[in-house]
């Protein structure tokens, strides 16, 4: 999903079909919040049903990637972490006057 023009808000005039449905599309591709208007309600309907399931799609695939990426910085911090106590363990066992 595009991200240029995130936060901004676009009128569609004629979306229904030609121009006006692949500008829609265009603008819906690189993040804008696209508002259709056009006198064919059934092909305008269609379109906002096609953009709305392809920002679920979109969504969805983000959680996933925001989910993995949650795993995968979850387990390195682990990681990390038994790493340190290791470590500090080890300096506190060979430090330790009651060895």
């Amino acid at each position: 999903m595009g991200e240029r023009l995130e936060g901004t808000v676009a009128l569609v005039t004629g979306a229904s079909s030609g121009i006006g449905e692949a500008a829609a599309r265009a603008l819906a591709a690189e993040g804008a919040k696209v508002a259709v208007v056009a006198r064919r309600r059934d092909r305008l309907e269609a379109l906002a049903e096609e953009m709305a399931q392809k920002v679920a799609r979109e969504l969805a695939q983000e959680e996933k990637r925001f989910r993995r990426y949650q795993e995968e910085v979850g387990r390195d911090v682990r990681a990390a972490i038994l790493k340190l106590l290791q470590s500090a363990e080890a300096s506190f066992d060979e430090e330790s006057p009651y060895s």
